[in-house]
């Protein structure tokens, strides 16, 4: 979870061992955000081995542990993991196929991070990478001003100067 944007990065994972969780860590974060200046985690195995270390000293990350026993520490992910647990159910618990719960994490991310958050004022989606509004799948049914914009990148350029000449 970014703190700064809210944005989330999960996925379903076989085992917690320290091996899947630092690929997912590489493949998921590091090589599509970049390296973080500090990771914050609880004392779980998971998280707190020497594979991890090793990472984080690779790539000069701080790695910051939560207090034990003080899920309060982290608290956006401890409410970040409760909207998935609370979704997934709300989503699965009628479903005859409940096996195949993770497919629908993808679909919560996509509402998680396309809801304006209180204290940005701003879409974890707008924030971290594009810089714009999503289009969900429900607008390309309605009429909307989204799908008005003939040209995103022209759009988005006169939004960028907009924002520009406001803070002059």
């Amino acid at each position: 979870m970014n703190y700064f944007t809210k944005w989330p990065e999960t996925r379903a994972i076989p085992n917690a061992k320290a091996e899947t969780v630092a690929k997912f860590l590489f493949e998921k974060i590091i090589s599509r955000y970049g390296v973080s200046k500090e990771i914050l985690s609880d004392y779980g195995t998971s998280f707190n081995n020497a594979l991890i270390n090793e990472i984080c000293d690779k790539y000069q990350t701080k790695h910051r542990l939560t207090s034990a026993y003080r899920p309060q520490t982290n608290e956006i992910v401890k409410h970040f993991n409760r909207t998935i647990g609370e979704s997934l159910v709300k989503l699965v618990i009628d479903k005859d196929d409940n096996k195949e719960w993770d497919n629908y994490i993808q679909a919560i991310l996509l509402a998680y991070r396309t809801r304006q958050y209180e204290t940005t004022g701003y879409l974890p989606f707008y924030l971290i990478i594009y810089g714009r509004q999503a289009v969900l799948p429900i607008e390309l049914m309605i009429d909307t001003n989204i799908n008005k914009e003939k040209d995103i990148h022209e759009a988005l350029l006169k939004r960028t100067y907009d924002i520009m000449e406001k803070m002059d």
